[in-house]
């Protein structure tokens, strides 16, 4: 979660690169609106991820953040929602 949070670009071929930040931008939606993500993408890159995190989301570390992705992967509820993108 480190690496694609703080990759300055990713290589087109990474398709697992890709998929988890799609997934994890999906997540991200879930808890806010699209302003708020870019919101929080600006404040990662220029105050680092913990403090965007917390401040965007109340998440207290990239830790936490990918615990909590995770098991919103792992339900089906997310799942179903993601096929009928």
């Amino acid at each position: 979660m480190h690496r694609i949070l703080t990759a300055d670009r990713m290589i087109g071929d990474n398709k697992t690169a890709y998929a988890i930040s799609s997934s994890l931008a999906n997540y991200l939606l879930t808890r806010a609106d699209k302003a708020e993500l870019l919101r929080f993408g600006q404040a990662g890159a220029r105050h680092g991820w913990k403090q965007a995190l917390k401040k965007h989301y109340q998440i207290d570390s990239v830790e936490q953040l990918q615990r909590s992705w995770q098991q919103w992967v792992t339900t089906s509820n997310s799942v179903t929602k993601l096929a009928r993108r």
